[in-house]
């Protein structure tokens, strides 16, 4: 009810006879007793509706339920409304909103409806938070809704977005974004699913299907998903760049190191290869795989014995063999990385053989090899002229 309006408007006329001793005046009152609280309300359990004017402006609404009484709080349009059932429910301003079930909040904007228990909806327009639903929030933007048991979820805005049958899962904004897998999350974007726990989607129509994948597409017409659990899946028509390291050239993205992964865009990367590398290494599109060779990258430059390189190499052993990790019909041939380590005294440690040693020492074998064997040819050569002097001389 309209509190004691016509006592204030008697008031203003200067009529205050009437005025009881117990009511508010203009100016305030003073309690002296502290044991008679300064309340302002009703004792019949009836709405209590301050305006101005004669617009409604907030309403305190009694509520009843097992804790015992409460009170719900409506404010701003006379269209907005408290759900029967509702307890301890706030609702701030706005138009035509409605609040529900335990402690749930609305801070305004239009056609919002938090209607589950200890759930939030700050602003927006016909955002949704379903009856089935605790402690999750909206934060603004138009048409997003959390439904389904979706305990704890979260969207932070955007339009058309929805969390369901899934707790803790957030969508930060967007369009038309779809989770409905545990604890996953869609950072923005459009028309992108998480269905799978703990799964991660981005971008446009990214389907993050499978338990803890993580799905960006960055195609436009059509979309792209996860084929198994706890992979990353990357779509992006242009490539893909990661850079690292000093920061080089701010206007072209350049770094002291940087990959780059499809067709190469970047300030050094002219070659057309799947996989292109700051220093120069670079999968082809053919798939073969090119080491940096390059005299500028090289310092320390030795001459190497050739012929002792054959020598070692002839005394390495070559044995074929399996990775643990691989299966046993694999087979390999090779020498181990210790022995052709002890040999020759390559690379940074005696656990690997990169593969630029690994054709070094064939390219310095091969030319100690060819310097025997045209040294065999000359002694041969020698040997076939003193052969056919002697034969000469014996009338041969």
């Amino acid at each position: 009810m309209k509190f004691s309006r016509i006592a204030l408007a008697l008031l203003s006329m200067g009529v205050t006879a009437i005025v009881s001793a117990q009511s508010y005046t203009l100016g305030g009152n003073a309690f002296g007793n502290p044991s008679i609280p300064a309340a302002l309300g009703t004792t019949d359990g009836k709405t209590l509706d301050i305006g101005v004017g004669d617009g409604h402006g907030i309403r305190l609404i009694r509520s009843l339920a097992a804790t015992g009484p409460g009170i719900n709080i409506i404010g701003g349009s006379v269209w907005n409304t408290a759900q029967p059932g509702s307890h301890f429910a706030t609702l701030a301003g706005g138009w035509s909103n409605r609040i529900g079930g335990t402690g749930s909040f609305v801070g305004g904007g239009v056609g919002n409806a938090a209607l589950g228990d200890s759930v939030s909806i700050a602003g927006g327009a016909n955002n949704t938070i379903s009856t089935n639903v605790a402690y999750a929030a909206i934060a603004g933007g138009t048409q997003n809704t959390i439904s389904d048991d979706a305990d704890y979820g979260v969207i932070g805005g955007g339009s058309d977005n929805s969390v369901w049958e899934a707790r803790y899962g957030t969508v930060s904004g967007g369009y038309s974004n779809i989770l409905n897998g545990f604890s996953a999350t869609i950072p923005g974007g459009m028309m992108n699913r998480a269905n799978g726990a703990v799964s991660f989607a981005a971008g446009r129509a990214a389907y993050a299907t499978h338990s803890q994948s993580f799905v960006w597409n960055g195609y436009g017409d059509g979309y792209f998903s996860s084929t198994e659990a706890q992979r990353a899946f990357f779509y992006t028509p242009s490539g893909l760049s990661m850079h690292f390291g000093k920061p080089l050239d701010y206007a072209n993205n350049q770094t002291e190191y940087f990959i780059e992964f499809g067709t190469p865009s970047g300030l050094y990367s002219k070659r057309d290869a799947i996989i292109y590398a700051s220093n120069g290494a670079r999968l082809t599109r053919g798939g073969v795989w090119v080491n940096t060779s390059d005299r500028a990258s090289k310092t320390a430059l030795q001459t190497v014995d050739t012929r002792s390189v054959l020598k070692k190499l002839a005394a390495l052993p070559i044995t074929t063999w399996s990775y643990l990790n691989e299966s046993a019909a694999t087979r390999r041939m090779g020498p181990m990385a210790q022995e052709f380590f002890a040999a020759f005294g390559l690379g940074d440690d005696d656990k690997g053989i990169s593969t630029v040693d690994a054709a070094g020492v064939a390219f310095a074998a091969i030319q100690g090899l060819n310097k025997v064997v045209v040294e065999k040819d000359r002694e041969i050569a020698d040997l076939r002229a003193r052969l056919r002097a002697i034969e000469k001389k014996l009338g041969l």
